[in-house]
């Protein structure tokens, strides 16, 4: 087992919350076994390189996103329950809010971003409100922030690896959550920003041990694969496989098509992805594919990549816009 996966395991057995957990109960915490079997799966080691959809986008790290109308996912996923998966950084928290999975793995292939989701975890757990989380990122707390950490990890290590990863971040994350609340709030959608129900739940989910946050790229040998074992043999098919953008920074590989067909699944399970419209209106296109009907894609050689199976319409409309992609494999679409 991982040196961050004792940690949280310490974490999760007898943290001393600034607040009881509330009614607003998520599953409950996990049996010991099981547990033991969610942290103990492998990460994949850190890539040498970021890549981007140019190469002057390469080498980012993505600890706040710029995908704005992550809103658009919410119809489809609401409450359907199962396991999530999903890259990157605070959309991860949104979707997580609307699913109310049984278990989330947090992945990415940057560990910056895998930092972020330790400090979203060690936040969560600390704050009783909303006010409080957020509070935590405001440049005069350095001292309860410091705290915060020496509370939640033991390793004095990652305590001062997380601090310079918030000193680094913590007014981009700041940007991001006001303008996400904001914008949440004008459409009356419930986020564990806006609504003391899903902030209470997301919690007690982090409380009980159900998140995991850990170095894993969907092109790698060894995260996603282990994650998948360990869904299938507690029972838990993923619902919500959310890969961002991704697929716009490379072609599919051996490992990538392994990965994909590694998932347990079911009827209800999804892909969702971003697909970049940023010269046209700043933002993404929001898709949700099957997961199954990725698999039989995915399947296909001929399929190299996403534009081998999904290309954007000539048309597109400048306004943000959800569109599900359920073509059985063939010709690449357009639509």
């Amino acid at each position: 087992m991982s040196r961050l996966a004792r940690g949280t395991l310490c974490l999760l057995a007898g943290v001393a919350l600034s607040a009881p957990l509330t009614a607003d109960a998520a599953p409950g915490p996990l049996p010991p076994d099981m547990r033991s079997a969610f942290y103990g799966s492998p990460e994949d080691p850190p890539t040498p390189f970021l890549y981007g959809v140019s190469p002057a986008r390469a080498g980012v790290h993505y600890t706040a996103s710029n995908e704005w109308h992550i809103d658009l996912y919410t119809n489809a996923i609401t409450n359907v329950g199962g396991g999530f998966v999903g890259v990157g950084s605070d959309q991860c928290w949104l979707l997580i809010g609307w699913q109310r999975p049984e278990r989330a793995w947090l992945i990415d292939y940057d560990p910056h971003v895998r930092d972020m989701h330790r400090l979203y975890t060690a936040f969560f757990i600390m704050s009783p409100d909303y006010a409080t989380f957020r509070r935590l990122w405001d440049i005069d707390v350095n001292p309860t922030v410091k705290k915060v950490l020496e509370t939640i990890w033991p390793s004095t290590s990652i305590q001062a690896e997380l601090f310079m990863r918030y000193l680094a971040n913590r007014h981009r994350v700041r940007k991001r959550l006001d303008g996400l609340r904001e914008n949440m709030g004008a459409i009356g959608r419930k986020t564990f920003m806006t609504d003391v129900e899903t902030f209470n739940w997301t919690r007690n989910f982090v409380a009980e041990g159900r998140t995991r946050a850990l170095v894993g790229d969907l092109f790698g040998g060894e995260a996603m694969r282990g994650l998948s074992e360990v869904a299938r043999a507690q029972g838990i098919p993923i619902r919500v496989f959310y890969v961002s953008n991704v697929e716009q920074y490379r072609n599919y590989d051996a490992n990538f098509r392994e990965n994909i067909q590694a998932l347990p699944h079911d009827d209800k399970s999804l892909v969702l992805r971003t697909m970049l419209t940023w010269s046209l209106n700043g933002d993404y296109r929001y898709v949700a594919q099957p997961l199954a009907n990725f698999k039989a894609w995915v399947a296909r050689p001929e399929t190299v990549g996403l534009q081998w199976m999904h290309k954007l319409p000539f048309n597109l409309s400048p306004d943000p816009a959800y569109h599900r992609f359920d073509h059985p494999p063939g010709v690449a679409v357009r639509e």
